[in-house]
């Protein structure tokens, strides 16, 4: 009896941690499904330059502003598509820059191809729809591409023993201990189009930034991150969630004693 119920246990974890899967990803379909992607909207690197730049003022960068971190390992194939979006030739590497011609002008000054860094989160912030005149103060959601990688540190030398003292790097470049991030935002897409945005008009882009936390959230609880790239203001949050969480919690027979 025991090793039945155990095996009906094991069935019923397993459905439903396949029906979480299938909420995150149906929720990470959904997103794509109606994203504007500036790569497919310009023919060349300039064209996707401008509208990318025309979106700098649109993203809500306050501190406080809502926003969510997906890592790779859990954004599936639309972070993937997201990641084919970028024309930074760091997070895509100088070879394919060269290849596909939309490269930054640095790219001719590179003797070398350098290996694109990996690929490691997607971060969705809050802004208003960069069409200003015609969708004024419509609400969106951004989607930025991280890459996380090491910077590679050469000796210098200065050789005074030529005209002009100039200086040049010899020997094996040695990565440095402290990673360096890349990112590039690529796209947006309308809350009005995603069906968990929810009903209440006043604020769409923080109820559709709540949804995707829940449904992060309920997704790692059946494949937990196996890192940790919380920021600061991240860990903040916790820790006072964690408080209040905490506050008007019976006091054990024990600690009254104390």
């Amino acid at each position: 009896m025991s090793e039945y119920n155990h095996e009906e246990d094991i069935m019923a974890f397993s459905e439903t941690d396949e029906t979480r899967r299938s909420i995150w990803y149906g929720m990470l379909t959904s997103l794509l499904g109606h994203a504007q992607l500036w790569a497919q909207k310009g023919q060349s690197y300039m064209e996707v330059g401008a509208f990318r730049n025309d979106s700098y003022g649109c993203i809500d960068m306050d501190k406080d502003a809502p926003k969510l971190w997906i890592g790779s390992e859990e954004a599936s194939v639309e972070g993937e598509s997201l990641h084919t979006m970028c024309m930074t030739w760091q997070l895509i590497g100088t070879d394919a820059c060269q290849m596909s011609n939309i490269g930054d002008k640095e790219i001719a000054d590179h003797d070398e191809n350098v290996e694109a860094i990996p690929f490691d989160a997607i971060q969705i912030r809050a802004g208003v729809h960069p069409d200003t005149e015609n969708r004024e103060g419509e609400e969106c959601l951004y989607f930025t591409v991280i890459g996380k990688g090491q910077r590679v540190k050469y000796a210098e030398i200065t050789r005074f023993d030529q005209p002009g003292a100039p200086k040049e790097t010899v020997g094996a470049g040695v990565p440095t201990a402290a990673p360096f991030l890349e990112y590039e935002t690529v796209g947006f897409v309308e809350c009005r189009l995603l069906h968990f945005c929810g009903t209440d008009d006043a604020e769409p882009a923080a109820q559709a930034i709540a949804a995707l936390q829940g449904g992060l959230r309920q997704y790692r609880t059946s494949f937990p991150l196996k890192r940790d790239f919380m920021t600061n203001e991240d860990r903040r949050d916790a820790h006072k969630a964690r408080r209040m969480a905490a506050y008007g919690r019976p006091v054990s027979a024990s600690a009254s004693r104390d």
